[in-house]
């Protein structure tokens, strides 16, 4: 890992646990579950978005750039099952109303 990714991942980690325990606090009003929320989850956020910088730093390296491959086709794919989400929920609320 380069110096500057691995300051990056370190520098989103601790915003990322900063962010975590302050809205688990404000959602349980209890500390120790706060911390306990707030450490777990951006310790393996952090590690996956090492894996995700990565992987675009990779993608965007191939001299194919232009051409739709595999990062394209996933974040296509990921785009379209959010919106089909967000479809079906808007559409389950307006019928629940």
């Amino acid at each position: 890992m380069n110096r500057r990714l691995a300051l990056k991942t370190a520098s989103y980690g601790v915003l990322h646990v900063l962010v975590a325990t302050t809205i688990a606090y404000m959602l349980t009003g209890n500390a120790a579950a706060a911390a306990g929320i707030g450490l777990i989850e951006p310790i393996v956020q952090t590690g996956v978005f090492a894996i995700h910088e990565r992987l675009w730093e990779t993608a965007a390296t191939k001299p194919d750039v232009g051409r739709p491959g595999v990062m394209a086709r996933a974040a296509r794919a990921c785009c379209l099952r959010i919106d089909s989400l967000l479809t079906d929920d808007d559409t389950s609320r307006a019928h629940a109303a």
